[in-house]
């Protein structure tokens, strides 16, 4: 049936059709991203990592350096709460690990940061949130404290 066609061809053509899509697609869905990437404002900064805070893999990150009115706009309100407070975690857990504290300690000024941001309870990233503190607690030496703990920490804290 097919074989006037080589593969040569074939793949010839699976190329040109995947090239035209991924063309057209970009085109409608991210044509604001697409002119930032060719004109050349999208590139590379480098996060300064804080205080006490060891680099890791998210110390580079792509920024575009023109920002417009997209969902996950950097300059969003809810956004921002929730990269102070897992910033605030994150020093909390590494202060706890260099201090000894046992996990009652730990869970008490979890719950007192909890409660600085109510915003970020009913927020969309809370369950990634309860990952990251599990995560991190484990990195540190406190494994007791599963995502479902986390999860009784943050009715504590109301």
């Amino acid at each position: 049936m097919f074989t006037n066609i080589s593969w040569q061809d074939f793949s010839i053509g699976v190329a040109i059709t995947l090239i035209i899509y991924y063309v057209v697609v970009g085109l409608k869905y991210y044509p604001r991203e697409l002119k930032e990437l060719l004109t050349g404002r999208w590139f590379y900064k480098f996060k300064s990592p804080s205080a006490g805070s060891v680099p890791d893999e998210e110390a580079l990150e792509l920024i575009p350096t023109h920002h417009g009115d997209h969902p996950f706009h950097p300059q969003d309100e809810e956004f921002v709460q929730v990269e102070s407070f897992i910033s605030d975690l994150k020093q909390t857990i590494a202060r706890a690990s260099a201090k000894g504290w046992i996990i009652q300690e730990l869970k008490q000024s979890l719950r007192r940061t909890m409660e600085k941001y109510p915003a970020v309870q009913s927020s969309p990233y809370r369950s990634s949130i309860n990952e990251l503190i599990s995560s991190e607690c484990e990195k540190s030496g406190y494994g007791d404290l599963t995502e479902e703990a986390v999860d009784r920490l943050w009715s504590m804290s109301l």
